[in-house]
């Protein structure tokens, strides 16, 4: 029998709730991160658990609700948050203002704020209670995690479905008050069965193989809620090493340049025989002609040299970021973009064994950089994020390294 969705609370809203209470007063911030499987009831718990707290609290509480993108926040979190508050006949238009340029939601005198994180600098926060990042893998760096939660006195909620095996935000399991929870769409009572069967089609059985649904990737990722790498990898074939050997044919740097929300990425590339191997060095926004030339000067000193991204225009550094390193004496070159100059250098690259030495950024992008699809169909062009690390090794590739490949 299907339970009544106005009573229901689903096994991650229990976790919230009682962990919430135990820390009231603490003084410490709790951390509840819910990993799981599509349909799994996630988002429609945190919906229920901040409805309640928030007719429950005897103060004003001032929440946050993030997504990647504003659009996504308005179209998906928000448009979630009110489904589930309809099925529990208590959502009121009325307490809705701004819904279609800055939504906001208002509970007694509790607010509840849907924001998007690419309207935001990654330096800004808000003054708040209770922070929630809805599918936080998608989009949202650590430099935005960390400037945005320091702000937050109470709670950090945040959930995903684990498409990745390697992410900033799995570095917290097993952190002080930090707590991760598990469900998959069988803890979901109310997971249609049309959904119910698209999902369970995934898995690699006999029969789903034959009538050709299996996908084991998917199976994993959004039927059991378990951590996998993800389809159609830009670079699927990496050697992890510990160390950038000192006995390299050639090396170079390479920059890509991040200023509020991107990092800047530098790379030290390096070549033997047919063996490349890169080295993350740096991996933060950087909008100061001043403090960039500090870093890049500390990592590639006076005789080194680096290729770096052409698209090196801020507007507090309108000459651009290349002049700038060159007037103060460093030997920076930019890097020469033309028409499919990306896929062409990427498949430079991969004439080449490539070698990482294991970062948590470099394994981030690793895990993350992927082939853009149209309509489930891969095409030749990657999506442009979680691209930093590659794109500046990639300039070096081009640029130094090009007729090397050739010989």
């Amino acid at each position: 029998m299907t339970p009544d969705p106005v009573t229901y609370r689903g096994k991650t809203y229990k976790v919230k709730m009682y962990f919430y209470h135990q820390y009231a007063g603490s003084g410490s911030v709790l951390r509840i991160f819910d990993e799981g499987s599509s349909r799994s009831g996630k988002t429609f718990d945190t919906a229920d658990f901040l409805y309640d707290i928030c007719q429950a609290s005897s103060v004003p509480l001032k929440i946050y609700a993030y997504r990647g993108t504003l659009q996504d926040c308005k179209e998906k979190t928000l448009d979630d948050f009110r489904k589930k508050l309809q099925l529990r006949n208590v959502y009121d238009p009325d307490c809705m203002r701004g819904e279609n340029i800055l939504p906001e939601y208002r509970i007694k005198d509790s607010i509840i704020r849907f924001r998007g994180l690419d309207k935001m600098d990654v330096k800004e926060g808000h003054d708040c209670d209770i922070v929630y990042f809805n599918e936080m893998l998608d989009g949202i760096s650590k430099a935005q995690f960390n400037n945005i939660t320091m702000r937050c006195t109470r709670m950090v909620i945040a959930d995903w479905n684990p498409k990745y095996t390697e992410h900033w935000a799995f570095e917290m399991e097993g952190q002080p008050d930090t707590i991760f929870t598990h469900t998959t769409y069988k803890d979901n009572p109310f997971c249609p069965e049309g959904v119910r069967r698209t999902i369970e089609g995934y898995e690699p059985t006999p029969e789903n193989i034959a009538a050709g649904t299996a996908d084991e990737w998917r199976w994993k990722v959004y039927g059991l809620g378990v951590r996998a790498a993800q389809d159609g990898l830009v670079y699927p074939n990496i050697d992890w090493v510990d160390e950038f050997p000192d006995d390299l044919e050639y090396t170079a740097y390479g920059i890509d340049f991040g200023f509020t929300n991107d990092p800047t990425a530098i790379v030290h590339v390096g070549v033997r025989g047919r063996d490349l191997f890169l080295h993350e060095r740096f991996y933060s926004p950087v909008d100061n002609p001043d403090t960039l030339y500090e870093v890049v000067s500390s990592i590639i000193g006076s005789d080194g040299y680096a290729i770096a991204d052409s698209a090196d225009k801020y507007a507090k550094n309108p000459e651009g970021m290349v002049r700038s390193l060159q007037m103060r004496g460093l030997n920076v070159i930019k890097a020469k973009k033309f028409q499919d100059s990306i896929t062409i250098g990427i498949s430079y690259m991969k004439n080449f064994r490539i070698h990482c030495v294991k970062t948590k950024n470099m394994l981030n992008e690793a895990n993350t950089y992927v082939w853009d699809m149209v309509n489930g169909i891969t095409i030749n062009k990657p999506v442009d994020k979680n691209n930093h690390l590659w794109d500046a090794s990639r300039y070096v590739v081009m640029t130094v390294f090009r007729n090397h490949i050739a010989s």
